[in-house]
């Protein structure tokens, strides 16, 4: 397994590429930057794609971390909705 971590906005994104017979898969799970080990991620998806397989796990990775930033900036829209 191959992972990346990194820090988006108030969450830390942690993205993993699970190799498979036929490649590799794409999981993420993000959670609020502060937050305790313990807690819950605010968004997770095991199952990226369809179970999509990539040939590179990089690739598998880069998948995670863009849908895991577009959720961020999607979270960041509704926040701001809320307060109008």
């Amino acid at each position: 397994m191959h992972f990346d971590e990194r820090d988006e906005g108030g969450y830390r994104i942690y993205a993993g590429a699970m190799e498979t017979p036929s490649g590799y898969t794409a999981a993420v799970a993000v959670r609020h930057l502060g937050s305790p080990p313990s807690a819950a991620p605010v968004y997770r998806d095991e199952a990226m794609a369809g179970g999509y397989a990539w040939f590179q796990a990089r690739d598998a990775l880069q998948y995670a971390i863009a849908a895991a930033q577009k959720w961020i900036r999607r979270q960041a829209v509704a926040s701001l909705a809320a307060i109008d």
